[in-house]
Protein backbone atom coordinates (compact mmCIF):
# COMPACT_ATOMS: atom_id res chain seq x y z
CA UNK A 1 0.00 0.00 0.00
CA UNK A 2 1.05 3.43 -0.56
CA UNK A 3 1.87 6.09 1.96
CA UNK A 4 -0.16 8.82 2.03
CA UNK A 5 1.34 12.08 3.28
CA UNK A 6 0.67 15.02 5.68
CA UNK A 7 -3.41 15.45 6.46
CA UNK A 8 -4.13 13.61 3.29
CA UNK A 9 -6.39 10.22 3.18
CA UNK A 10 -6.84 7.78 0.80
CA UNK A 11 -10.07 6.36 -0.08
CA UNK A 12 -11.72 3.66 -1.63
CA UNK A 13 -15.34 4.54 -3.19
CA UNK A 14 -18.23 2.84 -2.61
CA UNK A 15 -19.19 3.92 -5.87
CA UNK A 16 -16.96 5.13 -8.81
CA UNK A 17 -16.36 8.50 -9.47
CA UNK A 18 -18.58 9.65 -12.52
CA UNK A 19 -17.27 12.84 -14.45
CA UNK A 20 -18.53 16.02 -13.90
CA UNK A 21 -20.19 14.77 -10.95
CA UNK A 22 -21.33 17.78 -8.28
CA UNK A 23 -22.59 15.52 -5.26
CA UNK A 24 -22.09 14.12 -1.83
CA UNK A 25 -20.23 10.84 -1.75
CA UNK A 26 -18.97 8.07 0.19
CA UNK A 27 -15.70 5.96 1.03
CA UNK A 28 -14.14 4.18 3.08
CA UNK A 29 -10.85 5.64 4.48
CA UNK A 30 -8.03 3.06 3.83
CA UNK A 31 -4.67 4.70 4.38
CA UNK A 32 -4.23 8.25 6.47
CA UNK A 33 -1.03 10.71 6.45
CA UNK A 34 0.22 11.75 9.74
CA UNK A 35 -1.86 14.69 10.51
CA UNK A 36 -1.73 18.53 10.14
CA UNK A 37 1.95 20.19 10.27
CA UNK A 38 2.24 22.83 13.21
CA UNK A 39 4.54 25.65 13.03
CA UNK A 40 6.28 23.87 16.17
CA UNK A 41 7.01 21.12 14.02
CA UNK A 42 5.00 18.69 15.33
CA UNK A 43 1.23 16.74 14.08
CA UNK A 44 -1.97 17.09 14.58
CA UNK A 45 -3.32 13.96 14.40
CA UNK A 46 -6.31 13.47 11.94
CA UNK A 47 -9.81 12.54 12.95
CA UNK A 48 -10.26 10.28 11.20
CA UNK A 49 -9.59 6.18 11.58
CA UNK A 50 -8.78 3.84 8.83
CA UNK A 51 -12.02 1.57 8.03
CA UNK A 52 -14.15 4.61 8.25
CA UNK A 53 -17.02 5.54 5.78
CA UNK A 54 -17.01 9.12 5.10
CA UNK A 55 -18.75 11.97 3.58
CA UNK A 56 -17.39 14.37 1.22
CA UNK A 57 -17.96 16.20 -1.91
CA UNK A 58 -16.56 14.72 -5.34
CA UNK A 59 -15.01 17.55 -6.80
CA UNK A 60 -12.72 17.32 -3.75
CA UNK A 61 -10.97 14.61 -4.81
CA UNK A 62 -9.15 13.29 -6.94
CA UNK A 63 -8.67 9.74 -8.71
CA UNK A 64 -5.25 7.78 -8.34
CA UNK A 65 -4.39 4.05 -9.59
CA UNK A 66 -2.23 1.74 -7.10
CA UNK A 67 -1.90 -1.72 -8.06
CA UNK A 68 -4.44 -1.99 -10.77
CA UNK A 69 -6.82 -0.50 -8.53
CA UNK A 70 -8.60 3.01 -8.61
CA UNK A 71 -8.66 4.86 -5.16
CA UNK A 72 -8.77 8.69 -4.29
CA UNK A 73 -6.99 11.05 -2.00
CA UNK A 74 -8.46 13.81 -0.58
CA UNK A 75 -7.37 16.17 2.41
CA UNK A 76 -8.77 15.17 5.39
CA UNK A 77 -10.15 18.94 6.06
CA UNK A 78 -12.30 18.05 3.16
CA UNK A 79 -14.35 15.47 5.02
CA UNK A 80 -17.86 16.32 5.96
CA UNK A 81 -19.08 13.48 8.05
CA UNK A 82 -17.63 10.52 9.58
CA UNK A 83 -19.45 7.45 9.91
Amino acid sequence: MVKVTGDRVLIKRDVPAIENDNSIVSGEVVNKGAGFLTLTGNYLPLEVSIGDTIYFHSRDAEDVNFDGETYSIMSASNIYAIK
